[in-house]
């Protein structure tokens, strides 16, 4: 059956308003980024760096919408164009071929930090692989199919005809649904991390306190002793380093769940977006006409997730300002969220190479929790969330002396979920203010 007039406009226009957002939350990702000399150091912001390159690429043909493709097309309306201007844009959005595997590389990412523990140097080490083969098939699969010829009318926007079922399957959807199970493999592995040491930290978080509770009895009856007949029966004290490795564990416990949190967030949005596209592309090749309701989604969704991926980002910061200014109106909170990608120029002339910036967090530890005082460390401190999040114990503190090899390796964990959950914010201070020195 035929569309109305009235579908085909808003089949029309859907790409043009999610695609105008998508534009938008990649812009932002990336001026953030690109101004901020220490975060181009950091594995995972560069990550988000070349997706969001991507699906500038990728938007900015989506927002065209039916305007290239052939004007003798027939089920459409506002298709002013030719096959030149269809290949054109053919070409940029099967770039989105690169998008699935970008999205892969990041849940890994998260898998390799929460999961395995790995440090930033380990991840820099892969990283290169990890844009050359997203860069690969992106670029690769578009020439390809410009080559061959393969660019038409595709019911929506330009892209790979329904006629070359093989090639869109070889060219896409391949690395597509590969995709998909990495990111769905991934956020399993992610929500069982989560709930063994949620589980691990409420535990410690008993034992801690009902040993507080047995500390407390025994020094109120010692006080009530008068002679200390009864100090024998007071038993040993809990050893320190004991109570030491508890409070390590219950605050990695917390940083890992944000972290996770966050990765499942960006794994959530891509299945968002794929959902509709999958639907889609499946009836068509199993029917003659697909349902109105699951080509409105596509269109709507399947161009959106750089502004998803945009919201996700600045979400820690959100938070964060949230939670230390409760008084402060939903409207300013954005307002100053999205304020600080304005407020980077100061950063952006820094001096901070790779290796120093890469050396940072594993050589700060004889400074941190030095001298409170000194606002390098003050500021150093709240880049790593001390003076940021209520969440972190007082008791935790970054270069304290360890008093035997368990607590060492517990205190290293630790160190890594911390830093996890710092490279998923921000490296400025309190709201937005420079808090770096030039080092």
């Amino acid at each position: 059956m035929a569309r109305s007039h009235a579908q085909q406009v808003a089949l029309a226009l859907g790409p043009k308003f999610s695609a105008s957002l998508s534009l938008l939350g990649s812009g932002w990702i990336i001026l953030e980024v690109w101004r901020d000399r220490k975060k181009q150091a950091l594995v995972y912001h560069r990550l988000l760096l070349g997706l969001s390159c991507l699906d500038i690429l990728v938007s900015s043909a989506w927002f065209l919408s039916t305007w290239p493709v052939p004007k003798e097309a027939t089920g459409l309306v506002y298709n002013v164009g030719n096959q030149l201007t269809c290949n054109i844009q053919g070409f940029f959005i099967q770039l989105k071929g690169g998008n699935p595997l970008y999205n892969a590389w990041l849940a890994l990412y998260f898998v390799c930090v929460v999961k395995r523990h790995w440090k930033e140097r380990d991840l820099r080490a892969v990283e290169p692989y990890l844009h050359i083969s997203a860069i690969c098939v992106a670029v690769g699969t578009s020439t390809a199919s410009l080559v061959l010829g393969l660019f038409g009318n595709a019911s929506l926007w330009c892209w790979i005809q329904s006629d070359y079922p093989m090639a869109r399957m070889f060219f896409f959807y391949v690395w597509y649904w590969a995709s998909l199970v990495i990111v769905t493999v991934s956020m399993v592995t992610l929500v069982g991390t989560v709930y063994n040491q949620e589980r691990k930290t409420l535990r410690l978080t008993t034992q801690s306190m009902e040993q507080k509770f047995a500390q407390r009895s025994a020094s109120s009856f010692s006080q009530q002793s008068q002679n200390g007949e009864h100090e024998s029966l007071r038993g040993p004290r809990p050893h320190s380093s004991t109570t030491s490795s508890q409070h390590l564990n219950v605050n990695m416990g917390k940083n890992t769940a944000k972290v996770a949190t966050q990765a499942m967030l960006y794994i959530a949005a891509y299945v968002l977006t794929a959902f509709f596209s999958t639907t889609v592309r499946t009836m068509q090749a199993f029917r003659d006409q697909t349902p109105f309701w699951a080509l409105l989604g596509m269109t709507l969704f399947y161009p959106a997730q750089g502004f998803l991926n945009f919201l996700i980002y600045i979400r820690p910061r959100y938070l964060r300002y949230r939670q230390k200014h409760p008084d402060w109106s939903t409207w300013y909170l954005v307002k100053r969220t999205l304020g600080r990608a304005l407020r980077f120029g100061a950063q952006g002339s820094g001096k901070a190479s790779v290796d120093s910036t890469s050396n940072y967090y594993y050589n700060r530890t004889n400074t941190i929790g030095s001298d409170p005082e000194d606002p390098s460390v003050a500021a150093r401190n709240s880049r790593f969330g001390d003076n940021d999040d209520e969440d972190d114990d007082d008791d935790y503190k970054l270069g304290t002396p360890l008093e035997d090899e368990q607590d060492e390796e517990e205190h290293a964990k630790a160190k890594r979920a911390k830093m996890m959950l710092a490279a998923i914010q921000e490296p400025n201070g309190e709201d937005g203010e420079e808090t770096w020195n030039n080092e």
